[in-house]
């Protein structure tokens, strides 16, 4: 699908880019939902045809994990089989996980090169989006269902354009696959028939593909049902339903929340502004920046400046995708406006928190907007051009390394917090109970420290409680259960975060108006030791936790 040398050499060199920028994270410790999928791949590795038949406590009680996990099995599938040639550690996961990046950095060139006249450029701006480098340093599906999404739209038009079936069938396997990978992968199936029916009216005999990534999909729900009690696909529906209707956060918060999400995914815009945006266009641009400014009253000065850059900057990439639909009138022009628009739509209005994750399917799509923005804008490039191309992307290089190292960071702090508190507790009489998730927990139960459980624990007294400033699923203990034994603190880095309170910073999901990254003071990484004063026995909660 790349017939040129030049082609091949320019898809190389973002290759080589995206590894130069993951390869030194590549002992990053698992954190967020990492856990989860390492566990289910540990389950299939001793019962393949049942990835979710366990319990875990993730929530404060001990839940199957068929209803804590709202993720489909194929990521879990592929850390099982990549462990069992590379084995289980941080390094070589993430080793394994490069190669869906790299489907993503190729998939991107491939269907770039067929959309726009500057594939490169919508390539690098795919590479250097902070979102993507940051997911891709995940053991999660994220990253490896944007690459079946990218390669099942490939395919796709291919084989409406060479009316090759073979390549139709494959696409619409794929698209089931991605739909297995993540739930948003499915949303493949009215994006390309939309694709098909404007592309021509007359290829709508193609449609009767997009039945086999439903079946596909249907089997699913059929057999998660047949073995968990539950269709899990219906079931992620109900989830996601029940968690935004208990949130009742306004529309226009979410709205501003995502703009800002979207404004920081697209962060190689606002670097390339100055040959994208012309002289008539820059006082709407500073008009938009500015009235986000004023509606975002109470928050803190800095944040409200970085909320109201980002928004505009993803206010700036809805109005792209509409224009180029304006100016070109192409089908693919509504390709590109279709995927943008519906993943903004799902990412603030339909799932149940706005973050990093859920803004990333359209990175490629806007940065092939921006390419073809770019060959209008800027048909032929001077050296003073070329000079400002360039210093844009190593902006764009310097601030998505900056935002991968602070995730990193943040990471790590858990796996060290962790370290520290066992090595400290975990051979005093009684037990050593966790009362953090995410990687802190990962990492202290493998030291044989036990997560807080409001369903069957006994904790005595004598045992020792940890709880983090920012823990996740906190439980709430009553006035004389504990007493202090110490504060320990973590440093991660003091100017920069993806999740931080104190600026705003939620990439991984948070309530209320955020960021996907954030510039500003940063606190440590806080974790409280308490001593138990009295015995408590828990007994089965008469209603499910919420999350």
């Amino acid at each position: 699908m790349i017939p040129t040398t030049v082609a091949w050499k320019e898809a190389s060199i973002a290759s080589v880019l995206l590894l130069a920028c993951l390869l030194p994270f590549s002992g990053r410790a698992f954190h967020i939902d990492d856990p989860l999928f390492l566990w289910s791949a540990q389950q299939i590795r001793d019962h393949p045809l049942d990835p979710f038949g366990f319990e875990v406590n993730w929530y404060g009680w001990a839940m199957p994990m068929a209803e804590v996990t709202q993720n489909p099995p194929i990521a879990c599938y592929y850390i099982a089989l990549s462990a069992s040639v590379l084995g289980w550690s941080e390094l070589a996961l993430h080793v394994a996980f490069l190669l869906p990046a790299l489907a993503v950095v190729w998939g991107t060139y491939v269907l770039a090169r067929r959309l726009c006249g500057r594939p490169m450029v919508a390539t690098l701006a795919t590479v250097l989006s902070p979102v993507f480098l940051v997911s891709a340093n995940t053991v999660m599906s994220d990253v490896m269902m944007l690459a079946m999404w990218l390669w099942s739209v490939i395919l796709w038009d291919r084989g409406l354009g060479r009316g090759r079936r073979w390549s139709l069938v494959v696409s619409a396997i794929l698209i089931g696959l991605c739909g297995l990978t993540k739930y948003f992968g499915i949303c493949l199936v009215p994006l390309l028939a939309a694709y098909t029916l404007t592309r021509r009216m007359s290829a709508w005999r193609a449609l009767i593909y997009l039945i086999i990534p439903v079946s596909i999909m249907a089997a699913y729900e059929l057999v998660t049902a047949s073995i968990y009690g539950r269709g899990m696909l219906l079931d992620a529906i109900g989830y996601t339903s029940a968690s935004h209707l208990r949130q009742q956060a306004a529309a226009t918060t979410r709205l501003l929340a995502g703009l800002a999400f979207t404004g920081g995914a697209a962060a190689p815009v606002l670097m390339l502004a100055p040959l994208l945006i012309s002289r008539r266009q820059w006082p709407w641009a500073l008009a938009a920046t500015a009235a986000a400014f004023l509606v975002l009253g109470g928050t803190l000065f800095a944040t409200r400046i970085q909320l109201a850059v980002w928004c505009a900057v993803g206010l700036g990439v809805l109005v792209l995708a509409i224009d180029d639909l304006r100016v070109t009138r192409r089908h693919e022009a509504v390709l590109l406006l279709l995927w943008v628009a519906g993943t903004f739509v799902f990412a603030t209005q339909i799932n149940w928190l706005v973050n990093g994750r859920s803004v990333l399917p359209m990175v490629p799509a806007v940065a092939i907007l921006v390419a073809r923005h770019f060959d209008r804008a800027r048909p032929r490039l001077g050296s003073v051009q070329v000079r400002a191309l360039a210093g844009g992307f190593a902006v764009a290089v310097a601030l998505a390394v900056a935002v991968t190292w602070a995730d990193y960071r943040l990471a790590n702090s858990t796996r060290q917090a962790a370290d520290l508190i066992v090595d400290k507790y975990i051979d005093r009489p009684g037990t050593l109970w966790l009362q953090d998730h995410w990687g802190f927990q990962y990492y202290g139960q493998q030291r044989g420290a036990l997560p807080q459980d409001e369903s069957r624990s006994l904790m005595l007294k004598g045992d020792i409680l940890v709880i983090s400033d920012n823990a996740s699923n906190p439980i709430v203990m009553k006035e004389g259960d504990t007493s202090d034994i110490e504060r320990i603190s973590v440093d991660v880095p003091a100017w920069i975060a993806t999740m931080s309170p104190e600026v705003s910073a939620r990439f991984y999901g948070g309530r209320g108006l955020s960021l996907p990254f954030a510039f500003g003071r940063v606190k440590p990484e806080q974790y409280n030791i308490y001593r138990m004063e009295r015995n408590i026995r828990y007994t089965p909660p008469d209603d499910p936790p919420e999350p």
